[in-house]
């Protein structure tokens, strides 16, 4: 039986919730909480291919990571707020996907209110994918930003997203361009905010050809 948690409080801990090996990681359900102060909100990094999850109704305010998803398939994540920590002076990422497929990321909004720019080194990205496949991500906000990144960017050959409806909030003029793309494969976009995208990858002369925008 997967674990199933609703309400869940947690203030200054280092990871609010950590999956360290595949007991429980399949089917877990994580709905509705208060994750304040932590380095990581939701660690949920199986070691070896799991399915069947859903996250929602979470507030969560971090250090390094908001949410850590790792070698997933078939899940949800949806309607949170996330934050990252004004004291913060580390790259952050509010929602780090890695080996992740065939998934649901909607209604999630993030922003960085209050946070310096730690001498102008530091990158902060809203939802980065690494060698994640067939994912739809939509109705994502990021407000308040004050050291560059991007809203979603798609890395180490990720592939057959679709992506839409993605904006800028307001007081998010230091973001770089909403949609980042590093090495990526086939995606697909749409309703993007400001139509603004990084450089293709090498090699790829026409944004038809690698990624439909």
């Amino acid at each position: 039986q997967a674990l199933q948690i609703y309400g869940y409080i947690a203030f200054h801990m280092e990871d609010a919730y950590k999956t360290t090996s595949t007991v429980y990681a399949e089917g877990l359900v994580f709905q509705g909480g208060e994750m304040v102060g932590v380095a990581r909100g939701i660690n949920h990094a199986p070691t070896s291919q799991q399915s069947g999850t859903d996250i929602s109704g979470l507030h969560i305010n971090a250090y390094e990571r908001a949410v850590i998803i790792k070698n997933m398939d078939h899940i949800s994540v949806h309607d949170c707020l996330t934050f990252k920590v004004n004291l913060s002076l580390t790259d952050f990422q509010h929602f780090e996907l890695i080996n992740v497929n065939n998934s649901n990321f909607h209604h999630l909004m993030m922003a960085c209110p209050g946070v310096g720019t730690g001498g102008g080194g530091i990158v902060d990205n809203g939802i980065t994918m690494l060698n994640c496949h067939s994912n739809h991500i939509s109705n994502v906000q990021a407000s308040y930003w004050a050291n560059g990144g991007n809203i979603v960017l798609l890395a180490g050959g990720s592939s057959g997203n679709t992506v839409e409806a993605v904006t800028k909030g307001s007081n998010a003029t230091s973001l770089g361009d909403t949609i980042g793309l590093s090495a990526a494969g086939n995606n697909y976009f749409s309703n993007i905010d400001d139509q603004s995208f990084s450089a293709l990858p090498v090699g790829v002369g026409e944004p038809s050809i690698a990624n439909a925008i």
